[in-house]
């Protein structure tokens, strides 16, 4: 698989608003495939080396996320067909 992950960083960069392409890693957790320098500051971290991804999203958002957001985040992404609205 091509790894574009760079050039999403950049073309989110351009953006004006926080923006992370989130998948299933190959255990089924959430990572945070690309995101640009705004959704690294709302996280909270300020670098994650070499933009190293895939990156464990609990460890960007442990703290500033609810709880309930990323299990309903994890829901949505293992359920198959349309996406639901968490319960």
């Amino acid at each position: 698989m091509v790894d574009f992950s760079e050039e999403l960083s950049q073309a989110a960069d351009s953006l004006a608003v926080c923006v992370a392409l989130i998948g299933l890693d190959d255990d089924g957790a959430l990572c945070v495939v690309a995101c640009n320098d705004r959704f690294l500051r709302l996280s909270g971290t300020a670098d994650v080396g070499e933009r190293a991804f895939s990156v464990a999203l609990d460890a960007l958002v442990a703290d500033s996320a609810p709880s309930g957001f990323i299990a309903a985040l994890h829901a949505c992404m293992m359920a198959p067909g349309e996406p639901q609205a968490p319960q």
